[in-house]
């Protein structure tokens, strides 16, 4: 896939138009020969996803209460990239934060950006197998999240009939069921 810009160049505004503790929204000049636009996007230091399989043979999601969208949604272990930190360390501490799990094995499923129209986040999607719940879960100060467990052969039906809808987490079990490593405990490798 090509990186090179279109005719026109693309300047950012060096200050951000709004900043939380999150994100940063900054400012951009799309400069064309016919004129100029602005516009502005989310600035995301990334995020890492966890789909943890147990040793049980269950898909531990959890059940979170999403603002945003006024709703719960299901999704898997995810959260944002601290600075210096590998996306699989990321997501090692989040299915510890979110299950209170550890894994015996977790293998990197790719990297995709989630809404590239408004946003630079990209999230690094990896696979956990072999899971057990080790520890009690603590997730961050303002989440309000339940555990949500699903048989291995439900996971994908439930993308299918929309009741798993976090699209990061569809995108995991999608990518795990298609290169065959959402498989049944008694034939996890």
């Amino acid at each position: 896939m090509s990186t090179e810009a279109p005719v026109g160049s693309f300047e950012l505004v060096e200050e951000p138009a709004f900043t939380t503790p999150w994100m940063t929204v900054r400012k951009g000049r799309w400069r064309r020969p016919d004129g100029e636009d602005v516009w502005y996007y989310q600035q995301h230091p990334g995020c890492a996803l966890i789909l943890p399989v147990t040793v049980s043979g269950k898909v531990h999601l959890t059940r979170i209460w999403r603002p945003a969208i006024q709703q719960w949604c299901v999704e898997a272990p995810a959260g944002r990239i601290e600075p210096g930190e590998a996306p699989v360390r990321s997501a090692l501490r989040e299915l510890a934060e979110e299950v209170g799990g550890v894994c015996s094995d977790v293998q990197e499923l790719g990297r995709f950006f989630v809404s590239t129209g408004s946003s630079n986040e990209c999230v690094h999607i990896f696979l956990a197998v072999g899971v057990t719940l080790e520890q009690t879960e603590h997730p961050d100060p303002g989440e309000v999240i339940e555990p949500w467990k699903i048989p291995i052969e439900d996971a994908l039906p439930a993308v299918v009939n929309g009741r798993i809808a976090d699209a990061p987490t569809a995108l995991a079990i999608t990518l795990a069921h298609q290169r065959g490593l959402l498989r049944s405990s008694e034939r996890q490798p």
